[in-house]
């Protein structure tokens, strides 16, 4: 098992480039791993395919928005907006004809069902050509309406790339600093809530998960931050003293008393990535992590850690294995 931390990338201007990166991924952290004469599963984050939203000549506008180095010149998450909205424009052929489908598609949600084919070529077509190349199974997710494939005249030319050259002939019809609150408007340290996620689905006995394997997405999509650390937790746990998230000590004056439970080093992690910086005070963290922003102007903006675990998962679970330490 292979869990990919993917730090979005800047340079991933055309469904080649994307290809590439995910290519590179594949080759630095799995090939020279992978497992013989068994099954290898490579996990990705839940929203690889975001950043294909701005892939091609379409996406040129938006992608300056994107840059680390665009100027922050509104709050957090109007660049974003901004460049969906600049992307309504550069679709706008696709999204009318949609719009006159489904009536009541809405300016944002409208925006990824007009990006259907250019999504759909990019991100699955990449997965699916990779997958097949290097003998592996690939998980990934990405923002897609149901679709289906069309060869008629009409819907090639509405809906597909005008990028492609021959030119088409079918068309596809937990964002936030990690060292910031958690977005339900209570709980003041995100890493302390993720363990809801990834230590509760292996100790809950309300719960029967085996294993959980959360990968990560990190990095400025214009201005709105990703960020976190990915994990893979077991049933049961494993050997040795544990280890935690970052910052990961019961607060009072910050932490909700039904996670006071989540806090401190576990057993349950097999493995950890670490963060850009070491575990310390949660001041000095979030000090770390309000560097990292966009628009921070400091040389640590954007330099999130792009890395991978790699473990095997054996059923059933081997308790006597060492965990992370």
């Amino acid at each position: 098992m292979f869990a990919i931390q993917y730090r979005q990338a800047s340079n991933v201007t055309s469904l080649g480039s994307f290809r590439a990166t995910i290519d590179c991924l594949l080759h630095r952290y799995v090939l020279p791993y992978r497992a013989r004469g068994r099954p290898n599963v490579v996990v990705f984050d839940e929203d690889t395919g975001l950043a294909t939203l701005a892939v091609g000549s379409r996406g040129t506008a938006a992608r300056r928005l994107f840059s680390p180095q665009a100027a922050a010149s509104c709050a957090s998450p109007c660049r974003a907006l901004g460049a969906l909205r600049m992307l309504g424009g550069a679709y706008a052929g696709p999204l009318a004809a949609y719009k006159q489908r489904f009536p009541g598609l809405g300016p944002l949600s409208g925006v990824f069902v007009a990006e259907t084919d250019t999504i759909a070529r990019s991100f699955m077509g990449t997965f699916s050509a990779l997958a097949e190349r290097h003998g592996l199974y690939l998980i990934a997710s990405g923002d897609l309406p149901a679709f289906k494939q069309s060869r008629a005249g009409a819907d090639v030319r509405l809906f597909g790339d005008p990028d492609l050259r021959p030119r088409a002939r079918s068309a596809w019809a937990n964002p936030g600093s990690w060292s910031g609150p958690d977005g339900n408007g209570i709980e003041q340290w995100q890493p302390l809530s993720w363990m809801g996620s990834t230590y509760r689905t292996v100790s809950d006995p309300s719960v029967h998960f085996a294993y959980n394997v959360t990968a990560m997405m990190v990095g400025n999509l214009a201005d709105l931050p990703f960020d976190g650390q990915s994990a893979i937790t077991q049933r049961g746990g494993t050997r040795g003293p544990g280890c935690h998230y970052v910052g990961n000590s019961f607060v009072p004056a910050e932490d909700q008393p039904v996670l006071r439970g989540y806090a401190g080093a576990k057993r349950d992690f097999v493995a950890l990535a670490p963060w850009v910086v070491p575990d310390g005070p949660r001041p000095a963290l979030r000090r770390v992590g309000a560097e990292l922003a966009s628009g921070s102007g400091s040389r640590r903006q954007d330099d999130y850690l792009q890395t991978a675990l790699v473990a095997d998962l054996p059923l059933p679970v081997d308790r006597h294995r060492r965990g992370c330490a």
